[in-house]
């Protein structure tokens, strides 16, 4: 309805200044009144495209998404909250201060306001230095170059035998992820942990223990599974699970083809395989032997 008025506002505007009309004549000629209806028409298919674009950008949020957003409207609303109480305790004060009396009661309200906002001065104060701090320290961390995730060879129990499994199977442990997490919403449950170890051949009673353990919550995240089973560092977590979410198929097919060669009596990779994988592993040993000597000879010329 505000539309309508809108457009026949400007239409009616569009006849005054031809000196067709005056604006208290409400009526149209039938070229005006098609100049009218285009304009409603270009109106309404801009409100329509608005509409479809923010139920896309819903749709394309993840409850991950949601959730931040949802997070953020309360942030903010309760600093709104935060400054308007801020605002309130400073006008008592000022209207206290601004009159002079003698009353104790006035006098006792007037030192207890000024402390309130002498303490709430500092803990916005504490709270601004510590997110700096923060921040400092992840732009540290992101330039040094450290891993979301640290690798580690584990060496005995239940997980040892899932990650030396892993390890046979998959080029990295990312692939692990990818292959275990069948419907890929980037959580693992109960079942899929253990329909995913039944197929890499590991069915005994430790491994339905395994997945019980983990999924404590009913699922395993991403970061639990990378930081209970990585052999390898993982540098940037996100990026590297979704490159293999991208290559799922590649991974399906390589895993496949690695546990028929098992069932037929040979390795899971072939010896092309193996010898790229052992000669990765030299590389490693002799970057860690060069990097080692290196730092010694630092040290001594120092």
């Amino acid at each position: 309805k505000s539309e309508v008025a809108k457009v026949f506002r400007l239409v009616n505007l569009d006849r005054k200044l031809l000196g067709h009309a005056n604006s208290d004549i409400h009526e149209l000629h039938f070229h005006e009144f098609l100049v009218f209806m285009s304009r409603l028409e270009e109106s309404y298919t801009d409100r329509v495209v608005s509409q479809m674009e923010a139920a896309a950008n819903r749709a394309a949020q993840t409850p991950d998404d949601v959730a931040a957003t949802l997070i953020q409207k309360r942030a903010k609303g309760m600093a709104a909250r935060r400054a308007v109480k801020e605002m309130r305790l400073e006008k008592e004060l000022y209207d206290l201060q601004s009159k002079p009396t003698n009353n104790p009661t006035e006098v006792k309200r007037i030192i207890q306001l000024q402390a309130l906002i002498r303490k709430r001065k500092q803990e916005h104060h504490s709270k601004e230095q510590k997110l700096l701090k923060a921040s400092t320290a992840a732009k540290e961390r992101e330039s040094q170059g450290h891993p979301d995730v640290k690798g580690h060879l584990l060496r005995e129990g239940s997980l040892a035998r899932a990650q030396a499994r892993l390890m046979e199977v998959f080029d990295t442990i990312e692939e692990a992820f990818v292959f275990v997490d069948t419907d890929g919403n980037g959580q693992i449950t109960k079942v899929e942990f253990q329909r995913g170890f039944w197929r890499l051949g590991m069915r005994d009673e430790g491994t339905i223990k395994l997945g019980m353990m983990l999924a404590v919550g009913g699922s395993i995240s991403a970061l639990v599974f990378l930081r209970r089973f990585a052999w390898h560092d993982v540098k940037s977590m996100e990026k590297s699970l979704t490159a293999s979410q991208l290559k799922r198929a590649s991974i399906m097919r390589k895993v496949k083809e690695r546990l028929e060669r098992e069932k037929k009596g040979f390795n899971a990779r072939s010896d092309e395989e193996l010898m790229a994988k052992n000669f990765g592993h030299v590389m490693a040993d002799s970057g860690n032997v060069l990097e080692g000597g290196f730092a010694r000879q630092r040290q001594a010329s120092v």
